[in-house]
């Protein structure tokens, strides 16, 4: 893996945290503030720091989005192991990438149609795409037959704690 590689992603995480840290921070002040001082809740102030939050959520996810060629690969290489150690099923929706953390998931969309995959797979960096889909991924996108395709990928949130979806 390249530096560059390594670095990207380290960036894309540390950016999305320190999002999600200062915007839970404030929510959970003013929250706090308001209940121990016996106030009531000043629905106007907590509404404009909440503007504030989602604001920054929205600068992060859009440092954290990407587009380019995936392509999928299925038949050939179902039961053989995956890079993580896995035994790779066709039938899943995985997925490999040059440079994405493994057990990540990610929202895959193309024309319209989007899928939840995990990374559990390494794609050479010398393909220029950021993702090889599963055949099943790939079959939910309709994009079998064109082989090579240009999507967009956010990650899928684990709406529990608001962060990048590890494992499942």
């Amino acid at each position: 893996m390249k530096l560059r590689d390594i670095l990207l992603t380290v960036g894309m995480f540390l950016a999305f945290g320190i999002g999600m840290i200062l915007g839970s921070m404030i929510t959970t002040n003013v929250v706090e503030q308001a209940l121990t001082a016996g106030h009531r809740i000043e629905l106007d102030r907590l509404g404009d720091r909440l503007s504030r939050v989602q604001a920054r959520f929205d600068e992060a996810m859009r440092w954290l989005t990407f587009e380019g060629r995936a392509s999928w690969y299925g038949d050939f290489e179902d039961g053989q192991p995956t890079a993580n150690k896995e035994t790779f099923d066709k039938n899943a929706m995985t997925a490999a990438s040059p440079w994405l953390p493994f057990g990540t998931k990610w929202i895959v969309t193309y024309r319209g149609r989007s899928v939840i995959v995990r990374i559990n797979d390494r794609l050479p960096g010398k393909w220029n795409r950021i993702l090889d889909l599963s055949f099943a991924a790939a079959r939910e996108l309709g994009m079998l037959e064109r082989g090579v395709a240009k999507v967009k990928i956010i990650p899928a949130l684990d709406s529990a704690i608001g962060r990048p979806g590890i494992g499942d």
